[in-house]
């Protein structure tokens, strides 16, 4: 697997907000050396991971790396759970098949149903279970939703008066993007048309797009708020939890 680097240091194109710039460098890297590279934002959270042959509570914190996997690791260590003084440990780490570099995506963890949830620049959001087994692939995901033609690196939201996870999306080359709710209680019967996991979306599918989402939902007040942006400006929105 590789991918291609680009290097710009000259940001005076972008700061013009010209549509399109001119790298300085560009090269060609294999993706498994980008392994110890983390821009994505840690979540730390008290969940129950399988810790030797027993499942227990424990602090965590999870990020995702550039080699598109997700590691789960103690979060207090240094001597606490059986770490050594001064290290820690990792508890799991689930890299889906169809991942690509994480970049800024980063996870929210959802301590009372013991789940993480990950949006991924290849289109996909990953429900991980904390209490997976590391031997056992089949244990590692709820579920993987796919969305075609679109990047996930906003960070997820959850809402626990509607049991929603709601994040946004980048599609058409970053030229437009929906906001997503998502049900993690729900699978998705390959026999319908429709994808039982997909809540709703806004704006709906037969309406026009909003602009690129990229940042992280908040909920509040039986609503959505994001924000979006584009070379035109930027936009807030407010939509209804449950819509």
């Amino acid at each position: 697997t590789y991918e291609i680097e680009v290097n710009n240091f000259s940001p005076d194109d972008v700061a013009a907000g010209a549509q399109r710039v001119i790298a300085d460098a560009i090269r060609v890297v294999s993706a498994e050396g980008l392994n110890n590279a983390v821009f994505s934002t840690p979540a730390v959270g008290r969940v129950r991971v399988r810790d030797g042959n027993s499942v227990v509570q424990r602090w965590v914190v999870v990020f995702a790396a550039q080699n598109g996997a997700v590691y789960a690791v103690d979060a207090l260590g240094d001597g606490e759970n059986g770490t050594p003084r001064g290290e820690t440990k990792v508890y799991w780490i689930v890299k889906p098949q169809n991942s690509t570099s994480f970049s800024y995506a980063s996870p929210l963890i959802i301590e009372e149903e013991d789940l993480v949830a990950i949006g991924n620049p290849a289109g996909s959001v990953y429900l991980i279970n904390t209490d997976l087994n590391p031997n056992n692939p089949n244990t590692y995901l709820r579920w993987q939703y796919d969305r075609v033609n679109a990047a996930f690196v906003s960070t997820p939201a959850y809402d626990p008066a509607n049991r929603l996870i709601y994040i946004g999306s980048s599609e058409g080359g970053n030229q437009f993007g929906r906001l997503i709710a998502l049900n993690p209680f729900v699978q998705d019967n390959s026999s319908t048309p429709q994808d039982e996991r997909v809540a709703w979306v806004y704006p709906p599918e037969n309406q026009n797009p909003a602009e690129p989402i990229t940042s992280t939902p908040a909920v509040a007040l039986g609503r959505v708020y994001f924000t979006t942006g584009s070379l035109a400006g930027g936009r807030i929105y407010a939509v209804k939890a449950d819509n």
